[in-house]
């Protein structure tokens, strides 16, 4: 018996040591994401026709979760300062200091940040979801995604260089008489073509609004800083400012992210004979 149950236990270890280790240890590859590597890591074949708007949509995509990445961020510090405002206010109700409805507000104020958050969460799941399908990596990969990195590429330029007029020319489209039959089709591409211009200055508008804001804050907790050494300001303030900053920062990294997407949708059509940009829908 005690022969049998060796030869048994020999076959049992050869046996397992002919299996490949990865396949019980395997935890999944690793994969690093930036906007410089994505077209190494998108599969396709950049000869097909449909390859450039896939790497529009994975473009895309991947600028839309680095979004949900500073939403996320911006969510914290915006929960943190809630918290805050409503454990105020519950001290001031228990000493005698706040009304109710002020402490009930707070303590609502935190309920409807708890809530979004849960909406901006269900939603960053989404965009990583269909972020890993574009790549086709399996349940078992990890994806790290890395913010955008606007060091190497001058956006302000590339917008700044965009000629509406020039563009309508080069797709053929300055010159609509109404009288031949095809300008009625040709008008649809125009409007099409207009839109994504509009919303591209849209955009260009809102990043710099809010960044002139951000600069300004930027040189008053400067100041407030100052303030604080000198004993001119309480040290409440200057968090408070800092935290408004550092919402302010993410607002605006959000705004140049959405900025180059609808510049990457008004280029791809520009250089598509007007084409539309719509993405390629990945389930």
């Amino acid at each position: 018996m005690k022969k049998i149950f060796s030869l048994f236990l020999a076959v049992l270890i050869t046996v397992t040591a002919g299996i490949p280790a990865f396949a019980a240890t395997r935890k999944g590859d690793t994969v690093t994401l930036s906007m410089e590597n994505l077209e190494d890591l998108l599969p396709g074949n950049s000869q097909s026709g449909t390859y450039d708007q896939q790497l529009l949509s994975a473009q895309i995509q991947y600028l839309t979760y680095c979004n949900d990445m500073l939403i996320t961020d911006s969510d914290t510090y915006t929960y943190n300062s809630k918290v805050q405002e409503r454990d105020n206010a519950k001290k001031k109700y228990e000493q005698g200091y706040g009304s109710k409805k002020a402490y009930d507000d707070a303590v609502q104020a935190v309920t409807d940040q708890l809530n979004s958050q849960q909406q901006h969460s269900m939603k960053r799941s989404q965009d990583s979801l269909v972020l890993r399908h574009m790549l086709e990596l399996d349940d078992v990969d990890k994806l790290v995604v890395k913010p955008m990195d606007y060091s190497k590429l001058d956006l302000e330029a590339k917008i700044n260089n965009i000629n509406y007029k020039s563009d309508l020319k080069k797709l053929g489209w300055n010159d609509l008489s109404g009288s031949d039959a095809s300008d009625s089709e040709m008008t649809g591409g125009v409007e099409a073509f207009h839109t994504l211009y509009n919303a591209l200055k849209s955009a260009g508008d809102q990043y710099h609004q809010n960044n002139d804001t951000y600069q300004k804050k930027l040189n008053d907790l400067q100041t407030t800083k100052q303030k604080v050494a000198a004993g001119y300001a309480s040290q409440k303030e200057l968090d408070d400012l800092n935290q408004e900053v550092q919402v302010l920062a993410n607002t605006v990294a959000q705004n140049k992210n959405s900025l180059y997407m609808a510049y990457l949708k008004y280029d791809y059509a520009r250089d598509h004979n007007g084409e539309s940009p719509d993405a390629v829908q990945y389930y």
